[in-house]
């Protein structure tokens, strides 16, 4: 048994150290701005914060989770002392939009989601902002679907 997770040990660095960027990619945009110019060019690079509202934002065993716009707030009241997002009928309308949000997924060759829990793959943190770089598609639901080439983790 010694082997084997030793053996998923490194399949795990492996792919860390093939998706976690060390530096940011340049250009990235709002997630409803890459869903309407999917169609041109599904190549894409979106910043976001790891997060789905009061759901969990992680799928359990899989490299797969979901994050919200990561947008500055031009009107500055999200850091106002004080404020409570999960309240904010602002705040609440803007991240239940499926335009301000995306599932982030890693893929191996054939197109199935990497078999590991993203927070072990990744060591990313809910809330923590990200730049995702990737092939985006909506799906069904209309949410846009990035099959991720790399992630920066900002800290």
């Amino acid at each position: 048994a010694g082997s084997s997770a030793s053996t998923a040990d490194a399949r795990v660095v492996e792919w860390r150290r093939k998706y976690v960027l060390t530096e940011e990619p340049s250009g990235a945009i709002a997630i409803a701005d890459a869903k309407k110019g999917l169609e041109g060019q599904p190549e894409i690079v979106l910043a976001g914060r790891i997060g789905a509202g009061k759901h969990d934002p992680w799928e359990k065993g899989k490299a797969t989770f979901v994050i919200s716009d990561a947008i500055t707030d031009p009107t500055g009241h999200a850091n106002s002392p004080g404020h409570d997002a999960e309240n904010c009928p602002f705040c609440k309308r803007r991240a239940s939009s499926s335009d301000s949000t995306a599932i982030v997924q890693f893929v191996d060759e054939a197109g199935q989601v990497l078999p590991v829990d993203a927070r072990t793959l990744l060591e990313a943190e809910k809330d923590q902002v990200v730049v995702v770089k990737g092939r985006g598609e909506v799906n069904a639901l209309g949410t846009l679907v990035v099959s991720a080439q790399g992630i920066y983790l900002k800290h």
